[in-house]
């Protein structure tokens, strides 16, 4: 299984076979550990490349994930068409990092 180190920076991309992301309007990446909502970004912080979208946790949002449990993390998107669709649901381990704090 995957996973995500506390108090890290790791990059979260989605990518697409069928759509063109640049026609993205509206994106919302969300990340739950113990069915709450810890991450949550739109997207004025997403990159957009050939084939993907992606976002940058901050260390903080990183480290505010409870470690030893499961994030799960999905994306909401919409289309300038006005269609509406949602990635498949990714599951990471949440690990400690050797320095428990932002360095």
């Amino acid at each position: 299984m995957r996973e995500i180190v506390r108090w890290t920076t790791p990059t979260i991309k989605i990518t697409f076979d069928t759509i063109d992301p640049a026609e993205i309007t509206a994106a919302y990446l969300t990340i739950k550990t113990n069915g709450s909502t810890v991450v949550s970004k739109d997207i004025t912080t997403m990159t957009v490349g050939d084939g993907f979208i992606s976002w940058t946790l901050t260390q903080e949002e990183c480290g505010n994930l409870a470690a030893n449990t499961r994030a799960v993390v999905v994306c909401d998107w919409k289309l300038s068409s006005g269609t509406r669709g949602e990635s498949r649901t990714a599951v990471f381990n949440v690990v400690e990092a050797g320095k428990d704090e932002v360095i």
